[in-house]
């Protein structure tokens, strides 16, 4: 889905997010995670105000806040009524709620209750009051449903961290919104000070710190088993580890993920769990793989190496030059150039060949399941699939993650497996979403488009080629 932004009213005021305060709320009558239906005039029935947290099982920030879920269903049932709204299937839902004891989970089928009540991202919230109508605007990201949790039920307001989005102007990673710019500092400015303290927990459950790799270089990586950046440099960083360069730092890991996924790595390194990335965020970056090196005496020795091969780059003794700025294969082809081979197989395990497309138009788009920003479009390319402009090209989606995860997209176009993103390389993409056109003949017909807008821009044919 698209990020939000609040439209300007006709006084030249920002509005609030969501649907008016006052307005009814939309009606809906959605499944439950046991077949049972629900709806919200069920929901009112308690006369409690009603949150509506709107989720994704495949959102990092949502399954970072569902302990909290289950405790404010718990601690504040008799002040207010907390309902999840969710993606997804009732199996892979029914698995996490019963882990945090949540009741009241409703699946959507798509987004249409999230559009109803112009939600963007994931997670959200809204209250509803006992009489039907909004009670709130809606708030994004942890932080915010946090705070209106505690408004709502009297509690004092959680002290929180500052939220920095990716870069000034994108979307959040963990919202959907564009924040205003926050004072934190990028790693690049902070060369030469104290790094931020880290104090998570590893795999066994042991609370690791920063401070004990004092006396010696620390590479701090920012990963995400579920991103297909990182899985394209595993065996890199797994050799690395066997064989470091003399002077090499120590890697100290800092992961989003369950502990299942980043065990299955299989990394001789410490992992450490960050879901809520508070630790990302407090050295300025969102994005997986990044990495910042720290100095001996605990202080910031270099800027946000970004990318595979820069991380590589600052393990192996690099300067530091690489950061802030992201690696692009040197040898992706331009405008007019023949697209690179791709043949990969779809998700019921048929190879699909890219040349097999010649003749058509051919939009080839490189995405992960597990991506934020991918995850807030999804709902807008569904509806350009269902209603493509005249003249649209056929889409060929390029994708990390497992076929089960892909499914559940429900995409109409065909997808590709590409757990290794060597082929999102060879074309020079090193992020997601990104998408690229391909013309009649097999030649590139476009610059890489870089994030959702740039993307449907680039579908609808709005983009210039």
């Amino acid at each position: 889905m698209a990020p939000a932004h609040a439209e300007p009213a006709e006084n030249g005021a920002q509005q609030a997010p969501g649907l008016p305060v006052g307005t009814a709320a939309p009606a809906f009558r959605l499944q439950g995670l046991y077949g049972e239906m629900l709806t919200l005039e069920a929901l009112r029935a308690r006369g409690k105000p009603v949150m509506l947290l709107f989720t994704d099982p495949n959102c990092g920030p949502c399954n970072a806040l569902l302990p909290e879920m289950g405790r404010w269903q718990q601690e504040h049932a008799e002040k207010l009524t907390v309902s999840l709204v969710s993606r997804g299937t009732p199996e892979e839902n029914r698995a996490k709620s019963s882990e945090h004891g949540l009741t009241g989970v409703l699946l959507q089928e798509d987004w249409e209750v999230s559009e109803a009540y112009q939600v963007q991202g994931t997670p959200s919230a809204v209250l509803v009051q006992p009489d039907g109508t909004i009670g709130s605007p809606l708030v994004a990201g942890p932080e915010a449903i946090q705070s209106l949790v505690a408004q709502t039920v009297g509690a004092p307001a959680p002290e929180l961290p500052v939220h920095q989005p990716a870069a000034q102007g994108e979307p959040c990673p963990s919202c959907g919104q564009v924040h205003a710019p926050q004072p934190a500092i990028p790693a690049s400015e902070k060369i030469g000070e104290p790094a931020p303290p880290i104090k998570l927990k590893d795999l066994k459950g042991k609370t690791v710190e920063l401070k004990d790799f004092r006396g010696q270089k620390t590479l701090v990586l920012f990963w995400d088993p579920g991103c297909g950046f990182c899985e394209q440099m595993l065996d890199d960083l797994k050799d690395f580890k066997a064989n470091p360069p003399e002077g090499a730092p120590k890697i100290l890991i800092v992961s989003r993920g369950a502990l299942e996924g980043n065990k299955a790595l299989g990394l001789r390194s410490p992992v450490l769990t960050d879901e809520q990335m508070t630790i990302f965020g407090a050295f300025g970056t969102y994005g997986t793989p990044t990495a910042v090196l720290v100095d001996e005496r605990g202080n910031v020795a270099s800027g946000v190496a970004e990318g595979a091969q820069a991380v590589l780059a600052l393990a192996g003794g690099g300067d530091g030059q690489v950061a802030d700025q992201q690696v692009v294969p040197t040898k992706a082809p331009t405008i007019g150039e023949p697209n690179p081979p791709l043949k990969l197989p779809d998700l019921k395990g048929k190879t699909i060949n890219l040349a097999g497309f010649k003749g058509s138009e051919t939009l080839v788009l490189f995405w992960n399941p597990g991506c934020c920003f991918c995850q807030q479009m999804l709902g807008e390319l569904k509806r350009w699939e269902a209603n493509p402009p005249e003249g649209a090209p056929k889409l060929l989606v390029v994708s990390t993650g497992t076929a089960e995860d892909n499914r559940a997209m429900g995409l109409r176009s065909p997808v590709v497996l590409d757990q290794t993103f060597s082929a999102g390389s060879a074309f020079g993409a090193n992020d997601t979403p990104l998408a690229v056109l391909v013309d009649r003949k097999g030649n590139i017909a476009s610059e890489l488009a870089v994030g959702a807008p740039a993307v449907l821009e680039l579908a609808r044919g709005e983009a210039t080629v």
